[in-house]
């Protein structure tokens, strides 16, 4: 096993697949047969686990593909070449579950062939590298779709190796007694969705912070607590995602939604007024962290407006009395007594470069959450929310469309995230060398013609 980030063990995984597809090896004894078909059992199910992550943890949806190619448009495979690509690794064949063995029996290094040797070596370090990305304290790539386009590049070629490989297994009978799930796709298909989704993750791929993951030397015990304790700086970002998750605002279509006022007057006063003390803490320190210079723009936007917003609070109201968002109040008062404990040992937050990114980030959600959800119900026909009229002539009125409050709601809520900055790369040459190894290895097939069918075009009549 080499080195301890998920890049250094992707590295070598690509290395091992490298030499099985250019080496054209196959196992030979009986012993590797059964190591080399287990630890190939192992690989499945390290891209199995990746596709899951991404899968439930992801924000994008995923839509199912219809059941034959030919019965999709080709912008809708263009647009969901991450679900087939997820189809794709379903359908591969696995061992019967009476003849699967456990991971170490099989991973620990003993006597045999090469086919085995690289078999196990692709195997320990695949699973090894979906263990960092599970275990490791940060997972920005889940939230960024930069980092989570580099991972997709690496199933998509990893899975693409394995096809070649399978195909010349097959060819020996050494899958004849596999699972096979039905198949939806011929190989050259599946090779075809493997390599193109492979492609475009490249455009996409604007972030390698998964390279550098590794897992937490302690990970933090996990507690049911409504609250997320900050125990340090680096937990602010944390603290931040879960104050944005009890503010996020409902839709008709949620199991929760019953129409009744998302937000009180109470709830908002404290939220906007905390971060608004929070954001200009926030832009002041940015300010002094080398590396973070630029974030300090992003939380005086969102400083300024939180202002102009807090100036319009003092009238408002809830036309009937309701009971307070208990979660977002306590985390909202944890995350301003931490901050104002950890300044008082040091002048300054020790965050790194990426941790202050995060932070930003994180500080987006809850103000464009907050933003979203009191606009929705200030705006709603049966809000609970109202404007005390000064002059006590009025009465309590509506917030409409183009007051002033609803008009600084709208600029938080339409304020863009924190731009992340590209990645300088770490130069994976074993994964581009694999990628150059498949773009010119083709299918133990007979290869397709090169010349195009005649096309019948229709002949216009002279006039």
């Amino acid at each position: 096993m080499s080195g301890t980030t998920y890049g250094d063990h992707q590295e070598a995984a690509a290395a091992a697949l490298n030499r099985l597809v250019t080496g054209e090896a196959l196992p030979l004894t009986a012993a590797d047969v059964d190591d080399s078909l287990a630890c190939r059992d192992i690989v499945v199910g390290a891209l199995r686990q990746r596709l899951y992550a991404l899968r439930v943890e992801g924000r994008h949806p995923m839509t199912v593909p219809p059941a034959r190619v030919g019965a999709a448009r080709l912008p809708d495979v263009a647009r969901n070449l991450t679900t087939w690509l997820d189809r794709i690794v379903a359908e591969l064949p696995t061992l019967p579950p009476a003849q699967r063995r456990a991971p170490t029996d099989v991973l620990n290094p003993r006597a045999g062939g090469e086919a085995a040797r690289l078999w196990r070596e692709a195997a320990v370090e695949l699973l090894t590298g979906s263990h960092a990305l599970d275990a490791a304290p940060e997972r920005p790539w889940l939230r960024d779709p930069g980092g989570g386009w580099y991972l997709v590049h690496d199933v998509a070629v990893t899975l693409e190796a394995v096809l070649i490989l399978d195909s010349r297994l097959d060819e020996v009978g050494l899958l004849n007694t596999h699972h096979r799930p039905p198949s939806t796709l011929d190989l050259d298909q599946r090779r075809l969705l493997a390599s193109q989704c492979a492609r475009v993750a490249t455009w996409y791929a604007t972030s390698d912070t998964p390279d550098r993951a590794s897992p937490a030397t302690r990970p933090k015990p996990r507690v049911s607590s409504p609250v997320y304790t900050v125990h340090e700086a680096g937990d602010l970002a944390a603290a931040q995602r879960q104050l944005a998750r009890y503010l996020r605002p409902l839709h008709g279509s949620d199991a929760f939604y019953d129409a009744e006022p998302e937000i009180d007057t109470h709830t908002v006063r404290m939220v906007v007024t905390s971060q608004h003390a929070l954001t200009e803490r926030f832009e002041h320190l940015s300010r002094q962290t080398p590396g973070a210079e630029e974030l300090a723009a992003h939380f005086a936007q969102r400083r300024e407006i939180l202002g102009d917003i807090h100036s319009h609070l003092r009238r408002l109201v809830d036309l009937e009395p309701q009971g307070r968002n208990t979660g977002a109040c306590w985390q909202q008062v944890e995350l301003s007594t931490a901050v104002a404990r950890l300044l008082r040992t040091t002048p300054t937050l020790t965050l790194s470069t990426a941790q202050w990114q995060d932070l930003a980030t994180a500080t987006h959600e809850v103000t464009q959450n907050i933003a979203t959800t009191m606009r929705r119900e200030l705006l709603r026909d049966t809000s609970n929310l109202r404007m005390e009229d000064a002059t006590r002539q009025v009465g309590r009125t509506r917030v409409h469309r183009r007051h002033p409050l609803e008009r600084s709601l709208t600029d938080l809520v339409n304020l863009p995230p924190p731009s992340a900055p590209i990645a300088t790369y770490i130069s994976p040459r074993q994964r581009a060398a694999l990628s150059t190894t498949l773009a010119v290895t083709p299918t133990g097939h007979r290869a397709p013609s090169p010349y195009p069918a005649p096309v019948n075009l229709p002949v216009s009549r002279a006039r």
